[in-house]
């Protein structure tokens, strides 16, 4: 969450809006869009570990969201950020 939503814009990297992405099309894939698998190719190796762990424990249980985790408020932020131009 901290490398999607940084501070400020300014802070972002070029792993922002890759892991937004990811972390989008969890939450709601339909109408945030969908994760390119390449993003995994154009990060680093231990976030893109971090978003394979993330699709291992959702492929050996039953579906849960960030919201299920507290992370719902800050899912609305990663969204009006890259979502909402």
């Amino acid at each position: 969450m901290p490398i999607a939503l940084p501070a400020t814009r300014a802070a972002e990297t070029g792993a922002s809006a890759k892991v937004a992405d990811f972390l989008l099309a969890w939450w709601n894939g339909d109408d945030a869009g969908h994760f390119p698998i390449l993003h995994l190719c154009n990060l680093d190796a231990v976030i893109a570990e971090d978003m394979l762990i993330i699709m291992a424990y959702l492929a050996e249980n039953a579906t849960v969201y960030a919201d299920q985790w507290g992370y719902r408020d800050t899912m609305a932020e990663i969204w009006k950020r890259y979502r909402d131009i």
